[in-house]
């Protein structure tokens, strides 16, 4: 199909198991299509077991490492790395995917449907100039949790996709927890990362101004058990939900709530969240705190 010109299908290959491309015009450029990257130095689980332990950028190609089992991927051993860029589909058997103690890493944009293996846990921490943090839709689709700590310069994450279409995201079942991050100012979660959580923590974070949730992030699981954690965002002053009707349950099966020092937030659009709140610690903590007083437990 090398005349194709245009396509326009957002949710397409959400799913795929297996592929050949080629020669297929305008596709080629399909962000979810694992299309080889000519400037990739890893290729299979073989490569990345032989890289030098003095390489300053990894750049993992789309479609590879799926032929092992059980791949940890610690990338803390690279201490002059960069940046770490992970294409489409590659490493979905993955187990941890770790980065640790990188003093030189600038930047991590995982893109879409890697990492898909059960009980895959990502760990972002002690890497004090990272600046930015992407993971594409469909990515830790089953990972149980993922923490990001003590990354002093980090200003930005995005995970997911907001588009109502994508149902497969990061973190389905997992649990968050984003702590003791001084510089970031905004974090976008698009739908359904941490659908089924049970835990979500947001501690420390005093430069925040944003919260976006695609549709139903965030809903937690048990409405016997689920806890939120949000403490410590002195400027944080909108928390919204993109959804296209108000049907997002962003907050709405939470047990327990502990909400202390929000106090500049003004703009909040979460039309289910506390429904099924039973407990509470509240203070100091704006309209998210009136909300959560006016909804749930009497």
């Amino acid at each position: 199909m090398p005349s194709l010109t245009t396509f326009n299908f957002p949710a397409a290959f959400c799913n795929l198991e297996d592929w050949h491309i080629s020669n297929v015009g305008v596709l080629e450029q399909y962000v979810s299509l694992p299309i080889p990257n000519p400037n990739a130095n890893i290729h299979s689980e073989e490569e990345w077991k032989s890289i030098s332990r003095e390489i300053e950028e990894i750049i993992v190609d789309s479609g590879c490492g799926n032929d092992g089992k059980y791949v940890d991927l610690d990338f803390s051993q690279f201490k002059k790395l960069k940046s770490i860029l992970v294409g489409n589909y590659s490493f979905r058997n993955a187990v941890s995917f770790q980065i640790c103690d990188l003093d030189e890493l600038e930047k991590v944009i995982i893109g879409e449907n890697s990492m898909q293996s059960n009980h895959c846990e990502f760990t972002l921490k002690h890497c004090n100039v990272v600046k930015e943090l992407v993971i594409g839709q469909g990515s830790f689709i089953s990972g149980t949790m993922c923490l990001i700590e003590d990354n002093h310069s980090l200003k930005e994450i995005r995970m997911g996709d907001l588009l109502f279409c994508h149902q497969a995201s990061s973190f389905q079942n997992g649990n968050m927890e984003l702590k003791n991050l001084p510089s970031l100012t905004r974090a976008v979660f698009g739908r359904d990362v941490c659908r089924n959580c049970f835990s979500a923590r947001f501690e420390n974070l005093p430069e925040l101004t944003t919260l976006q949730f695609g549709c139903c992030a965030f809903s937690f699981s048990d409405r016997n058990s689920g806890t939120l954690i949000m403490v410590g965002l002195p400027k944080l002053k909108t928390i919204t939900t993109d959804s296209q009707e108000d049907d997002s349950n962003t907050f709405r099966h939470i047990f327990y709530c502990m909400l202390q020092v929000l106090p500049s937030v003004k703009t909040v659009d979460l039309p289910l969240a506390f429904e099924y709140l039973k407990d509470r610690t509240v203070h100091n903590s704006g309209g998210l705190g009136r909300l959560a007083m006016e909804r749930g437990m009497p």
